[in-house]
C-alpha cells in the first residue's frame, strides 16, 4: 500500500518536465513540504518568509494545545485546511479541541463520530462509495460530481473500506465553557444521520444512508474541507488515477482561493486589511494622493497576522495600500481597493409623474418628459425657432430700411427734377 505523502506528490509536487530547447518550463503551482513532527508542522505555521497556502492532514491530527492554537490561527489568517480521517484517529482527537468549543472559534463545522469499519471478506464488495452521480451543491465541485463523471470515474470508483461520518448539525446552545462535557469517546456506533440538503457545507453525500462525506467549513477567511475517509489505502481503494488526482487539485484550488477582506466597498465603509505577518510601515492614499492613517488593531501574539483599519472612505476610486514586507518574503507590497458609490445613490429609479407633482405643489410646476433625449430634443428645437424667427426679423428690417431708402432717395430724385428753367431772354 502507498502511504499517503505518496498519493499526495502527484499533485502537489510534480516532476517538471523536460525544458523544451530554448524554452522555458512553468513551475508548478503548488509545492508540498512535508513535516514529519509537530515540532517542525508548527515552526512552518509560523514562518513570517513563506507561511503555507495550504496545510493538508492526512490520517493525523495536532495533540498539543500550542500546535492546534497555531492551526487554527492559520485558517482565521486566510490559510486553507485539508483533512483526512483514518484508522489512526479518534473522533475526540478532533471534537474536543476544534468542534465542542464556542462556534467563533469552531474549526470542524460538523462533530465526527465513531468510526465504522465493516469485517469483510477480501473479495467483497467495498462496504461505503462516494454519491458522485448527484450533482454536489458546491459549484467547485462539479468537476467530480454529478452525471458526467460516469463517462469516466464510473469506471474506476474509489471503494472505501472504512469511514468517520458527521454527526447531524447540533439543534441546541453551542457547548461553550463551563458546560457540561459530551460524553467520553469512544461514542455509540449509529448510521450516519442524514444532513439537510439546504445545508450549503455538505460537499459530498454517502451512498450508504444519504450522510456527509465530505463537508466544508469557514472559520475567518480561510476555508476547511473535512474528508470522512482516509487519503492512504488503509481505507480508500482505488483512489487512482482517477479520482484522488482531479479532488485534490480542485479541493486545493478552492481552498487557496482568495480570502482576503473585502477589497471592494462602497464610499463611507470601514477599509479594512490583513498584513503579512512581519509586515510593517503600511501607508494608505486615497485617490488624488492623500495619505490618510490607519488604525492599527491588536495581536496576541507575533504570529498573528496585523490588522489594519480606515474609516474615512469617503472619496471613491482606487485606494492603494503599501506595506514594506518581512525580511526573506517575496510577496507583493503593493495591495488595491476599490471604493464606489452606493447603487442606491448613483443611479436614478424610476418615479411617479403623479406623485411627483403633487409633492411639487402649485408653486414649484413640474414639468415631466419622456427622457433626456426627448428634453435635448426639444431644447434643440426651441433654440432652433428662436434662430429662425431672428433671422426672420433682421431680413424683415433689411427690407423695411431698403423700402425707406428708395422712398427717400426718389424723394430727394423728384424734387431736383421740378426746379425752374433760366429765362432765354434774359441779359
Amino acid at each position: 500500500p502507498q502511504p499517503a505523502l505518496a498519493l499526495l506528490r502527484p499533485s502537489f509536487d510534480p516532476v517538471p518536465p523536460e525544458r523544451p530547447a530554448g524554452g522555458e518550463v512553468p513551475p508548478p503551482v503548488f509545492e508540498l513540504a512535508h513535516a514529519d513532527s509537530e515540532a517542525l508542522f508548527a515552526m512552518r505555521l509560523k514562518s513570517s518568509g513563506a507561511p503555507p497556502n495550504l496545510v493538508v492532514l492526512a490520517n493525523t491530527a495536532p495533540r498539543t494545545q500550542a500546535v492546534q492554537a497555531e492551526l487554527a490561527r492559520h485558517v482565521r489568517d486566510g490559510g486553507g485546511l485539508l483533512v483526512f480521517v483514518g484508522d489512526a484517529l479518534d473522533a475526540r482527537m478532533w471534537n474536543e479541541p476544534f468542534h465542542r468549543v464556542p462556534r467563533a472559534d469552531r474549526l470542524l463545522p460538523l462533530a465526527f463520530e465513531t468510526a465504522e469499519v465493516p469485517t469483510r471478506r477480501p473479495d467483497a464488495p467495498a462496504p461505503f462509495h462516494f454519491e458522485l452521480t448527484t450533482p454536489s451543491p458546491e459549484a467547485w465541485a462539479r468537476a467530480f460530481s454529478g452525471p458526467e463523471v460516469a463517462l469516466w470515474l464510473g469506471r474506476y470508483p474509489p471503494q472505501l473500506l472504512g469511514r468517520m461520518p458527521f454527526a447531524s448539525p447540533p439543534r441546541g446552545p453551542t457547548a461553550g465553557p463551563g458546560a457540561p462535557e459530551a460524553p467520553p469517546s469512544p461514542e455509540p456506533p449509529r448510521a450516519p444521520a442524514p444532513v439537510s440538503a439546504e445545508d450549503p457545507r455538505v460537499v459530498l453525500r454517502w451512498s450508504e444512508g444519504g450522510g456527509a462525506a465530505l463537508v466544508e467549513g469557514r472559520l475567518g477567511l480561510g476555508r476547511t474541507l473535512w474528508v470522512g475517509t482516509s487519503l492512504d489505502e488503509g481505507w480508500l481503494k482505488l483512489g487512482v488515477p482517477f479520482f484522488l488526482p482531479v479532488f485534490l487539485e480542485e479541493a486545493a484550488f478552492h481552498l487557496t482561493r482568495s480570502s482576503e477582506a473585502a477589497r471592494t466597498l462602497l464610499v463611507g465603509e470601514t477599509l479594512e486589511a490583513i498584513l503579512p505577518r512581519g509586515a510593517e510601515g503600511e501607508r494608505l492614499v486615497a485617490p488624488g494622493g492623500r495619505e490618510l492613517a490607519l488604525t492599527r488593531l491588536s495581536v496576541e501574539g507575533d504570529s498573528e497576522r496585523r490588522r489594519v483599519t480606515c474609516d474615512l472612505t469617503g472619496t471613491c476610486g482606487a485606494w492603494r495600500l503599501s506595506y514594506k514586507p518581512a525580511p526573506g518574503s517575496n510577496g507583493p507590497g503593493l495591495a488595491w481597493y476599490a471604493v464606489n458609490v452606493d447603487p442606491d445613490e448613483g443611479s436614478l429609479q424610476r418615479a411617479d409623474p403623479l406623485a411627483l407633482i403633487a409633492a411639487a405643489g402649485p408653486e414649484a410646476p413640474v414639468e415631466v418628459v419622456d427622457s433626456l433625449r426627448s428634453l435635448a430634443a426639444s431644447s434643440q428645437a426651441a433654440r432652433e425657432g428662436e434662430l429662425a424667427r431672428l433671422i426672420l426679423g433682421i431680413v424683415l428690417g433689411l427690407l423695411i430700411l431698403e423700402s425707406l431708402l428708395a422712398f427717400w432717395f426718389g424723394r430727394r430724385a423728384a424734387q431736383g427734377e421740378a426746379a425752374p428753367a433760366p429765362s432765354a431772354g434774359a441779359a
